[in-house]
Parts: C-alpha cells; structure tokens; sequence
C-alpha cells in the first residue's frame, strides 16, 4: 500500500495528490471532476481516497495557520517550511462551498462500502486508527463549516458614520 501510518501524509498516494496539486499538475477542480468521474463509474472510491483525506488535513492546517506536525517535505524541497508545501497554493480553492463537498467525498472515502481504501485498512490492525485519525479531521471541517470564522466589524464610512 505504500503506507508507514495512519495519518493523511503517511501513503505514497496522498503525498502524490498533494504533490501534483502543490506543482500545478491539477488544481482543486480538476481534482473533483475526477473524483466524481470515478464515482460515478460504478459508485466506488478508488485512487482518489488518499487525496481526499489528504485535503482535508490541508484544509485544516490552511484553518489553523500553523502546520501540522507530520506534514509532508516534497521531492526536492528543502524543509524549511516545516509544513513542507505552501498553503497559499491551497487557501483560495479551499471554498465553503469546496469544503462542504470535500465532506461529503471524505464520507465515502470512510464508507466500508464505497471505498477501495477502506477495504485496505481493513485488512490491517490499523483500521480503528485510520478512521479515528480521518473522522477527526473530517469533524474539524465540519465544525468549521457550521461556525465559520465571525467576519470582522467595520466602522462605517461617509458623514453618517459620526451619529
């Protein structure tokens, strides 16, 4: 599976995703087509499992303006960026309207019976793991999506604004 642990880094197949989107190979969008092509072919989660779970972790640390300690180092960079890509490369794309669907791939990425990955980990000790450390990356989005950030109050301009 080219898997050293459960997190969202931790598999060739996120890091790939992730990598091809920081290089400008995809983007966002072209990541959904795709993920929905193949969802729509026979209902099932394939290649794109890893890369939706990925996101979500990217989403969070986009959220949390700090990276996440297991974050990935690409080919070639040079680590001192300890999230090892930019999140700039992520920020504009990761939309609440992108983030509400990324919730909805997230949920049958995690189905057991809509998703190839699923079917990996559970073949595994680490299923119980791999689901604890998705589903709280997943809740994170959630939440966010429920309470977004308040927008910051502006004093009014023009001479109503002094009465």
């Amino acid at each position: 599976m080219g898997t050293w642990g459960t997190g969202p880094f931790e598999n060739d197949g996120g890091l790939d995703w992730i990598d091809e989107i920081a290089r400008g190979g995809t983007d966002l969008a072209r990541f959904r087509a795709g993920f929905e092509a193949e969802l729509s072919a026979d209902g099932y989660v394939g290649e794109y499992g890893d890369g939706v779970l990925a996101l979500l972790r990217i989403a969070r640390m986009v959220d949390d303006g700090r990276p996440v300690a297991e974050a990935p180092i690409p080919a070639g960079g040079t680590g001192e960026d300890p999230a090892g890509i930019r999140l700039e490369d992520f920020r504009a794309g990761l939309t609440p309207e992108y983030r509400g669907w990324l919730a909805a791939a997230a949920d049958r990425v995690l189905s057991p019976t809509a998703s190839d990955l699923y079917d990996r980990w559970a073949l595994t000790d680490d299923l119980d793991q791999w689901l604890a450390t998705a589903r709280e990356d997943l809740e994170y989005l959630r939440t966010g999506l429920e309470h977004p950030p308040a927008e910051p109050e502006t004093e009014p301009e023009g001479p109503s604004a002094r009465f």
